[in-house]
């Protein structure tokens, strides 16, 4: 599901200053990590479908505004459904809501060094107002062509 008052949304491109050397945000064409962007009004079934789509293993929740205010994986649905949510059940109900995220000009270094000792996958990067500006993925990082190999 699309919303259309997130395609605003603040990218690393349009910050003057900023670095956009974020793992998801190599290539051409828009950055995968937006495709994960999703309001925090939906419902698990809209998770679920957009951890589908993404393939990214994270839900980035956000605000009308923009704004992060948590974040779902499969394993969250998972333990919402066990605790008896069903499909329409309001995502709010199963989402992070204070997840790990680090500021701009992280090094790749230093977020890999996080990921790895808090056992997550994806890391959100964010910026002074919690906009979410990039997404670290920890397979990405890993990757044995980004380092020269």
């Amino acid at each position: 599901m699309t919303f259309p008052n997130l395609m605003g949304l603040r990218s690393m491109g349009d910050r003057p200053g900023k670095q956009g050397n974020l793992a998801s945000t190599r290539g051409e064409g828009e950055a995968p990590w937006r495709e994960a962007l999703m309001e925090s009004t939906g419902t698990i079934h809209e998770a679920i479908g957009n951890l589908q789509k993404t393939g990214l293993q994270i839900c980035l929740l956000v605000t009308s505004g923009g704004e992060l205010v948590g974040t779902v994986t499969d394993g969250d649905v998972r333990r919402g459904i066990l605790n008896g949510l069903d499909l329409t059940s309001p995502v709010e109900g199963i989402m992070r809501k204070e997840p790990l995220v680090v500021p701009i000009g992280l090094s790749e270094e230093a977020a890999l060094q996080v990921m790895k000792v808090n056992m997550i996958g994806a890391l959100p990067v964010v910026d002074a107002d919690r906009w979410v500006v990039g997404l670290y993925l920890l397979n990405e990082l890993l990757a044995p062509d980004r380092h020269g190999n």
